[in-house]
């Protein structure tokens, strides 16, 4: 009992390292379009059919990844934006996720919303 209380404390006292905050258009761009190319990297495999994002599934760290990056992104940040001028939002890459999740595991998914964000995805720029 006295080392699982000693591993317990140790885990949640580890100080928290916080990461720099986002705040160029270019950056959250780069990085969502690296997230995107990486969820299509394995939406079609089995892994991914069986376990979407479940936490400590092999794909979940996608989804922490796309958090992580949503919650990094100032106020202030200009978010890129497509031809037609839809504002691409990192908090809409992980609502696409989801619903790639959701077609992967035969779930209601909207494939429509799917193919827009693949779309805004593809053609987004940042204003100068």
């Amino acid at each position: 009992m006295r080392i699982l209380t000693f591993i317990l404390l140790t885990i949640f006292t580890l100080p928290v390292t916080a990461k720099e905050p986002i705040n160029d258009c270019e950056t959250v761009r780069s990085e969502m379009q690296r997230l995107a190319e990486q969820l299509r990297s394995f939406e079609n495999t089995k892994s991914f059919q069986y376990y979407g994002f479940a936490v400590g599934g092999p794909h979940n760290d996608w989804l922490r990844k796309a958090e992580d990056l949503r919650d990094r992104v100032g106020k202030e940040t200009p978010m890129p934006i497509s031809a037609d001028g839809d504002i691409l939002f990192p908090g809409k890459l992980i609502v696409w996720g989801r619903d790639r999740m959701r077609c992967a595991t035969r779930r209601n998914c909207d494939r429509d919303y799917i193919r827009f964000m693949d779309e805004i995805l593809k053609t987004s720029r940042c204003q100068n």
